[in-house]
């Protein structure tokens, strides 16, 4: 797999896992079947719709735009500043886990 395309799939794997939820919690979470988000996380499809995007920000409890703006900046070729954004996405997602143990 190349480095985008695997960027681009780790953004909705550490959103996942992170929450602590498997693929069907998340797909039942999100309205998005277990297979595709399963593919998504694989990097089997690397264009998700905006409905897509949209459903698992809301299940996420973030605004789409936070995560169209990750998913265009593995479109660089700057893998440096792609692990930045991946590490700032792993501390957001490891929030939102505790946010939501915490409720």
């Amino acid at each position: 797999m190349d480095s985008k395309k695997e960027s681009t799939s780790n953004i909705f794997r550490i959103l996942r896992t992170c929450m602590g939820l498997s693929l069907n919690e998340m797909s039942k979470r999100c309205g998005v079947s277990a297979i595709y988000l399963s593919e998504l996380e694989l990097g089997k499809k690397t264009k998700p719709s905006e409905e897509v995007i949209e459903k698992i920000a809301n299940a996420c409890g973030l605004k789409t735009d936070t995560i169209l703006f990750f998913i265009e900046q593995q479109k660089g070729d700057a893998l440096d500043y792609q692990r930045c954004l991946l590490d700032s996405l792993e501390v957001l997602a490891s929030k939102m886990k505790s946010a939501k143990t915490n409720m």
